[in-house]
């Protein structure tokens, strides 16, 4: 039995990258992208701060709150030790 292989005649992209450089080879394409001309992903929505109302800069690991300043920090802090405390007492 004899096995014939066929012959990929499809477009084709090419990657090859040594240290010094990196190539991407189009081939039999019909059209070829166009990166350049791509629009911008849209930017992520801003999170605010619940505390304070401004840009959060910054997320509390243990609650995941978005906080903007140091005293916002605190006082999400509290808050959760407080809801934390209520909950073990109940």
């Amino acid at each position: 039995a004899t096995l014939v292989k066929e012959v990929y005649t499809g477009p084709l992209i090419r990657y090859h990258s040594t240290r010094e450089n990196t190539t991407v080879q189009f081939c039999r394409m019909s059209s070829y992208p166009d990166p350049l001309n791509t629009p911008s992903p849209t930017p992520a929505p801003r999170s605010l701060c619940p505390i304070t109302g401004l840009p959060a800069r910054y997320r509390d690991p243990l609650t995941g709150s978005p906080y903007a300043t140091l005293e916002a920090f605190q006082l999400i802090r509290a808050k959760f030790q407080m809801n934390r405390w209520q909950n073990k007492s109940t």
